[in-house]
């Protein structure tokens, strides 16, 4: 089996799928499948105290960064992604951790508890910051600044994975569980879930008929990595 013959399977948002499969740059042929659409919401001015920023998600760096000229906080990025998305809106990123769970850990080290931080995210998160902060001591409060519209997984892409030999990435365990809702009653060709954590490749744990791989470390590289291995070798 040759990496022609597979599909790449996209499902994340249009832009944040584009930017992957840019950054992938395989040759195969890919389907862009959006479960979820991006919707900005109205909200106050970003808080303008705030000693510190946490950003999970580049979306939330352009959201924030388009309401306020500030860039003098520190600022604190989860993933390599949103990193770079931070810096390319100025804002100088002093610590970058792999996951969530990584950044309360750091903090938990902490001896001294700055105050305010502030972590502009998304309506539905896998991790309450703010509250996990709270519980520690640290003033913390958040922004909420989109929304996600969750969609269901389109008819032509059901149609490819009954009949191809697909790839599909998962980064988020609310797509997740979607795509695992999606895929009851369908009869797989050749699916190959990549998941970027233990924790998202749980929710298929009851699913039969298709293969699960998990990201060695759950950050980018590893699993554009994992992506483009699977993409040409056999299952």
């Amino acid at each position: 089996m040759n990496r022609m013959e597979k599909t790449l399977l996209m499902v994340r948002a249009q832009g944040q799928a584009t930017d992957f499969v840019a950054e992938l740059a395989t040759p195969n042929t890919v389907m862009f499948a959006a479960m979820v659409q991006i919707k900005p919401l109205t909200v106050k001015h970003p808080i303008s105290d705030a000693h510190t920023l946490i950003f999970t998600s580049s979306n939330a760096v352009r959201l924030y960064s388009s309401q306020t000229k500030q860039r003098g906080q520190k600022v604190l990025c989860v993933g390599s992604v949103t990193q770079k998305t931070a810096e390319n809106a100025g804002f100088t990123v002093s610590n970058i951790f792999e996951t969530a769970q990584n950044l309360i850990s750091f903090y938990e080290t902490q001896t001294v508890h700055h105050n305010q931080i502030v972590y502009p995210r998304a309506q539905i998160v896998s991790v309450d910051l703010v509250k996990e902060l709270t519980a520690m001591g640290y003033v913390a409060n958040d922004i909420i600044l989109y929304q996600q519209i969750f969609l269901p997984l389109p008819q032509d892409a059901k149609t490819l994975i009954e009949s191809s030999s697909v790839v599909l990435p998962v980064l988020s365990q609310e797509i997740a569980k979607r795509v695992q809702a999606a895929l009851i009653g369908l009869k797989p060709d050749d699916l190959t879930i990549i998941c970027i954590s233990p924790k998202i490749a749980a929710v298929f744990d009851d699913l039969t008929g298709v293969n699960i791989k998990i990201s060695p470390k759950p950050d980018r590289v590893s699993l554009l990595a994992l992506v483009k291995d699977s993409l040409i070798s056999p299952i």
